[in-house]
């Protein structure tokens, strides 16, 4: 007998998990392993995804909100319509930055 026995997850990806093998760890404590794993996994891809939204949703406010703001502090000039705005907000964010 090997000291390590690996493992394959359901769908068979390329995961495996390596567990020592002693006669004092039975059957449900691996499986309590790798179920705290999985779940590790999925809270890391959640911070991740949570991450990306907060990124998305802090651009689109910049950029909604600036819109709002230079089109009502230019109208009086200018006279733009919020799509201008939007459009010089969306060109300023990506040029300056």
């Amino acid at each position: 007998m090997f000291p390590f026995e690996i493992f394959l997850d359901d769908d068979d990806e390329c995961l495996f998990h390596l567990c020592a093998v002693s006669p004092f760890r039975n059957r449900q404590k691996l499986t309590l392993d790798l179920a705290v794993r999985e779940i590790q996994d999925e809270t890391k891809r959640f911070k991740q995804y949570y991450a990306l939204f907060m990124s998305f949703l802090a651009f689109g406010l910049l950029w909604g909100v600036g819109a709002l703001v230079f089109m009502f502090s230019e109208q009086r000039l200018l006279g733009l319509s919020y799509f201008e705005a939007l459009y010089f907000c969306f060109v300023s964010l990506l040029t300056i930055g």
